[in-house]
Formats: C-alpha cells, sequence, structure tokens
C-alpha cells in the first residue's frame, strides 16, 4: 500500500481520494502494532473485547 501510496504521490494530483492507500498504509502500520500493545490490565476487559470485534474487522475491510 504504501508503495501505491508513493507511485500515486508522484504522478498525480495531492487529492485526498489520492492519499487514501497512504492513509490506510500508514494506519496498517500505526494502528495494528498498537492493537497489540493493548494490555488488558489497562483497560476492561469488556473495552479490549468491543475494540477488537469492531475495528480489527473494519481495518481489514478497508485494506483488502
Amino acid at each position: 500500500m504504501l508503495w501505491n501510496a508513493f507511485t500515486v504521490w508522484r504522478k498525480e494530483s495531492h487529492t485526498l481520494g489520492n492519499m487514501l492507500t497512504l492513509g490506510l498504509g500508514i494506519m496498517v502500520i500505526v494502528v495494528l502494532p498498537l492493537m497489540r500493545a493493548i494490555d488488558q490490565d489497562l483497560f476492561s476487559k469488556n473495552s479490549v473485547t468491543l475494540y477488537n470485534a469492531f475495528v480489527v474487522p473494519v481495518i481489514f475491510y478497508l485494506i483488502f
């Protein structure tokens, strides 16, 4: 995704639609490790379960 974003950035205009893959690539690099770092000691078990049940599938949907 980042390679595609880099190619689009060089060859096309810098509009929001052309930067979607850049945003998704950065989100994958930042959010996925952050999800792994979420510890159930910091948050309640229900909030972590809710996060994993809804946010993770949305991220994977956006990636594919």
